[in-house]
């Protein structure tokens, strides 16, 4: 409990997500033997990095995702904040993300997993700390798991029932999500057992848990959301 509170506590700046950036392109920049391994992080990167959930939540209902809900630019707090329409939009665009880079990984390099997964993980580092939104970001869920699925089918598949039995079993949703991240490299590991895949799922992990804090439980917080509107609505009758 201890740990979790201390990450609990901890506020990432603008300053600390952007060196955060920096430091995770240099690297892949530095281990790249090709011209694709040198560019296509930076390319994924700013493609993870558009805000299209918040872009198309302010052009069509003028609410700021970013600044209600949960402050997340993700799936969840634009079908929370913004609504139905919106949280759609959002889930194509950020799979997306991962369909992109796989795609043109598989067209043109043979769908090596080596570059795949350094591809995914800059476009993931973009959903996270978006160059054009001062950082902010979503949490890459909706990536993660799109990627997982085509690189691994039956590690997904065995995630996601593991999920929903954790859900199930834990109640708190918070804990839940952080206990399925922290599993979910080991589960790989086990079942799938290719480095470049492991070494992508404790990356994805590690952002998550620098990231995630109990205001951004969705499940909660769309409860919460609803429990107010029925609220609202007794109180205008």
């Amino acid at each position: 409990m201890t740990t979790v509170r201390s990450f609990q506590d901890l506020r990432l700046g603008i300053k600390t997500k952007a060196s955060i950036v920096v430091v995770v392109l240099a690297f892949f920049i530095l281990i790249a033997d090709s011209y694709a391994g040198i560019f296509g992080p930076l390319l994924a990167y700013l493609y993870g990095s558009i805000p299209f959930g918040w872009m198309f939540a302010k052009a069509r209902t003028g609410k700021d995702i970013s600044k209600e809900g949960s402050g997340n630019l993700g799936v969840a707090n634009s079908f929370n904040v913004a609504g139905y329409s919106e949280g759609i939009f959002t889930i194509v665009t950020e799979a997306s993300k991962a369909l992109l880079p796989l795609t043109i990984s598989y067209f043109f390099f043979d769908l090596d997993l080596e570059l795949s997964c350094v591809l995914i993980a800059g476009s993931f580092l973009g959903a996270n700390f978006s160059l054009f939104i001062r950082f902010q970001g979503g949490m890459g869920v909706t990536i993660a798991l799109w990627s997982m699925l085509i690189l691994s089918p039956l590690t997904f598949i065995i995630v996601m029932v593991l999920m929903f039995v954790i859900l199930k079993t834990v109640k708190d949703t918070y804990h839940a999500s952080l206990l399925n991240f922290a599993i979910a490299p080991l589960i790989l590991l086990v079942v799938d057992g290719r480095t470049p895949l492991f070494l992508l799922a404790l990356f994805i992990a590690a952002i998550f848990f620098l990231k995630y804090r109990r205001s951004m439980d969705e499940f909660r917080l769309r409860d919460e959301m609803k429990r107010r509107r029925a609220e609202s609505r007794q109180r205008d009758r």
